[in-house]
């Protein structure tokens, strides 16, 4: 999620949010929807799966992750399956993904809403400004929400507006706004996850993959 500086946070499964997203910086993304999908046993330990879905430009892809249910510090995914509009989903083969290496300067910050004492420290040793509006309450679908605003001064002058609540999975984000992006909380709940992807998929098919790329001799 673009400029997104709330920290994730590992969720159970059923969990799930779903937001809207607007503006110019949205990368075409209309809606985004973020569930813990089920859980599976892999080495005899527990993981979950992770699955997040995009409608971008009325095209809807969706990923699912496997990932550590203890990852607390390191979130490696071990299996990954993609699917995209109107295609079969399929499994990708790699070894694992460092997901906070993808989210990169994204989560660099990683502010928690509820130790936003640490936040502010962290931000300026990284050249930011993160600033405590106070409480506020929204509504979110018919749902009474307490969310602790923020302003985030980037550095280069960029302002960042975030409203966090610990009772949202996953990033605690309520609302979004930045130049050019704003992002808003449209549904949230700790059970009742919708799967998108489900077991309807196959293994990528590499061989192929490069035989069709080859270049006839």
């Amino acid at each position: 999620m673009p400029v997104v500086h709330s920290r994730f946070q590992l969720a159970g499964p059923g969990a799930w949010a779903a937001y809207s997203l607007s503006g110019a910086n949205s990368l075409g993304i209309s809606q985004l929807y973020l569930a813990v999908v089920g859980q599976d046993s892999l080495e005899g330990k527990l993981h979950f799966w992770y699955e997040w879905t995009t409608v971008v430009r009325g095209d809807t892809q969706s990923v699912k992750l496997l990932v550590s249910a203890d990852s607390v510090f390191s979130l490696k995914a071990r299996r990954m399956i993609v699917k995209q509009a109107g295609r079969q989903a399929v499994e990708l083969p790699f070894g694992g993904l460092d997901l906070e290496a993808l989210m990169g300067q994204q989560s660099a910050l990683g502010i928690d809403p509820e130790d936003l004492a640490s936040a502010v420290e962290k931000a300026g040793k990284t050249g930011r400004k993160v600033e405590d509006l106070g409480s506020e309450a929204r509504t979110v679908a018919g749902r009474r929400l307490e969310a602790r605003r923020l302003r985030v001064t980037e550095k280069d002058g960029r302002e960042v507006g975030l409203w966090l609540s610990p009772r949202v999975p996953f990033f605690s984000l309520v609302r979004l706004e930045s130049p050019g992006l704003e992002v808003d909380l449209t549904g949230w709940g700790t059970a009742g996850a919708v799967e998108r992807i489900g077991q309807d998929f196959r293994p990528l098919d590499l061989k192929g993959l490069m035989e069709g790329l080859r270049q006839p001799e």
